[in-house]
C-alpha cells in the first residue's frame, strides 16, 4: 500500500514538472522580464555597503585571530 502511494506520488510530480517545463527561449524571456523589474542599487549604496562587508570582516578576523592567540598562550602554559 505504502510503495503504490509512493509511486502514485512520483508520477504526480513528474506530471507537474512536465507541465511547467518551457522552452529555453520563454525562460530566457520571462528571465530578462523579470530583471527589468528589480530596483537596483546606486553606486553610492553599492560603494557604502561594500566599505561595511569589508570593515566587518576585518573586525572579525582580528577578533577571532586574537582570541586565537590568547588560547594559544594558555595552552602553552597549561602545557609547560
Amino acid at each position: 500500500m505504502v510503495q503504490y502511494f509512493m509511486l502514485d506520488s512520483l508520477r504526480g510530480c513528474f506530471v507537474f514538472a512536465l507541465k511547467q517545463m518551457t522552452t529555453p527561449v520563454t525562460f530566457l524571456r520571462e528571465t530578462y522580464d523579470e530583471l527589468k523589474k528589480v530596483v537596483w542599487p546606486t553606486r553610492n549604496q553599492v560603494i557604502r555597503l561594500t566599505l561595511v562587508v569589508i570593515s566587518i570582516s576585518v573586525a572579525i578576523g582580528l577578533y577571532i585571530g586574537g582570541l586565537d592567540y590568547i588560547f594559544t598562550k594558555v595552552t602553552e602554559l597549561v602545557v609547560k
